[in-house]
């Protein structure tokens, strides 16, 4: 029988998703059992299931949590389009994508690992697609105001896209990561945002 506290305070639920992520991080969420999840947080499996439905629960409520605070970072990093100059556009997004260092587990299960595990994860990721996608265009255009507001927007669209597949590759050290090292993984990043925005 599993041994640990009840998960009734707060701070146990999210001792509850902060495990959950650790090992989503590890592998596919249909790869970890309940019973890990449960003795990595200090809870008993009969206290977890009393207060999440399921480990799918504990995913969404952790992915959605990170989806929030990169919607934040964006907007931080891009700042308001009310009242900021124009930001640099690629280094912005290079240093968007380093920042992710200092989110793992989070990062890796929002952009690697929970790809495709259910359909309300997938939800929660267009959901913040969708709340990226204006964020970068408004970018777009204060950095480029020959854009109109559709372009803006596909521009937006389009360096959102870059980001992701970059951020795989980052997160993963994959072979072009490597091929590139980091520094020039980096500058890469930049130079493309940078063609995107002048539309060569």
């Amino acid at each position: 029988m599993a041994t640990g506290a009840a998960v009734g305070r707060p701070s146990r639920r999210n001792d509850v998703i902060r495990a959950g992520m650790e090992l989503f991080a590890t592998g596919t969420p249909d790869e970890i059992p309940v019973a890990d999840i449960a003795r990595s947080a200090g809870v008993t499996t009969a206290a977890l299931y009393y207060h999440f439905k399921s480990k799918e629960q504990i995913l969404l409520e952790g992915f959605r949590a990170f989806g929030t605070r990169l919607v934040e970072r964006f907007a931080t990093e891009l700042g308001d389009p009310t009242t900021s100059p124009a930001t640099a556009l690629g280094p912005a997004i290079a240093r968007l994508v380093v920042w992710l260092d200092d989110c793992d587990p989070d990062a890796t299960v929002f952009f690697v690992s929970s790809v495709a595990a259910h359909h309300e994860v997938e939800e929660a990721r267009r959901t913040t697609r969708h709340q990226l996608v204006p964020i970068l265009g408004a970018a777009a255009a204060r950095a480029n105001a020959d854009l109109s507001p559709a372009q803006s927007l596909i521009v937006g669209a389009s360096v959102l896209g870059v980001y992701e597949t970059a951020v795989t590759s980052w997160i993963e050290r994959d072979e072009i990561y490597r091929g590139l090292g980091r520094r020039g993984f980096l500058a890469e990043i930049e130079h493309l945002v940078e063609r995107m925005l002048r539309g060569g």
